[in-house]
This record gives C-alpha cells, sequence and structure tokens, in this order.
C-alpha cells in the first residue's frame, strides 16, 4: 500500500499546482474528512475546494 501512496504523491506532484498536492496530502493523512472539515484544515473556502476536488474527480485520483 506505501508504494501505491508514493506513486500517486508523485504523481500529483508531478502534474498539479500546489494546492492540489495539499489536497491529495490531506487525503492520505485523513483518509475520510468532510468537505467542510478539508475545507478547514486547508484553511480554504467550500468552493474554492470543491473546484479542486471537482478536478482531482475527472482525473479519477479522487473518488466519492
Amino acid at each position: 500500500m506505501d508504494s501505491s501512496k508514493a506513486l500517486i504523491r508523485s504523481i500529483a506532484r508531478a502534474l498539479y499546482d500546489t494546492r492540489h498536492v495539499l489536497v491529495i496530502d490531506a487525503l492520505m493523512m485523513h483518509s475520510t474528512l468532510s468537505n467542510e472539515d478539508l475545507a478547514h484544515l486547508l484553511n480554504m473556502q467550500p468552493k474554492d475546494l470543491r473546484k479542486l476536488c471537482g478536478r482531482l474527480r475527472e482525473d479519477r485520483l479522487l473518488s466519492v
């Protein structure tokens, strides 16, 4: 499981900007978070977070 997490982190850092990487790292650490909790943790507005997560969902790095 650790090698798959490392691969996802490497891909995220290579292909996405910093805000996307922060979302992925937070979800790797906490595995399941509500939108409100994740927005609070990352100090983002929920609307901005939904945009970031939408892009990650489109690219199939995130599932609901």
